[in-house]
């Protein structure tokens, strides 16, 4: 049986805020909001707004949906980059060969 949707957005604020490095105080002072609100999400008490998951994501530096996906199938954000990366230099690439055959 799957998670349930406020487990996992609990399990990864606090997986997110601990790659912080910051005690729950802290990291709630850093982003303005109670420390009692932060405990609260990550204890799966309460979900957080909309407004709440793109301002964590944008904290963690993460996309917003990760915050809602199980940490086993969302890759890290090293792998997207990494596939980004691999992507735009096959764009690059591409690009290359049209451009030679057009010069042809």
């Amino acid at each position: 049986m799957p998670k349930p949707l406020l487990e996992i957005l609990a399990e990864n604020v606090k997986y997110y805020r601990a790659k912080t490095g910051l005690s729950q105080l802290n990291f709630a002072m850093r982003i303005n909001i109670s420390p009692s609100y932060l405990n609260d999400i990550e204890s799966g008490r309460q979900y957080a707004s909309l407004k709440m998951l793109e301002r964590l994501a944008a904290e963690f530096n993460i996309e917003t949906f990760q915050l809602l996906m199980p940490k086993d199938i969302i890759p890290e954000q090293s792998v997207l980059t990494e596939y980004e990366n691999e992507l735009r230099t096959l764009k690059e690439q591409i690009d290359e060969l049209f451009d030679c055959r057009l010069k042809k």
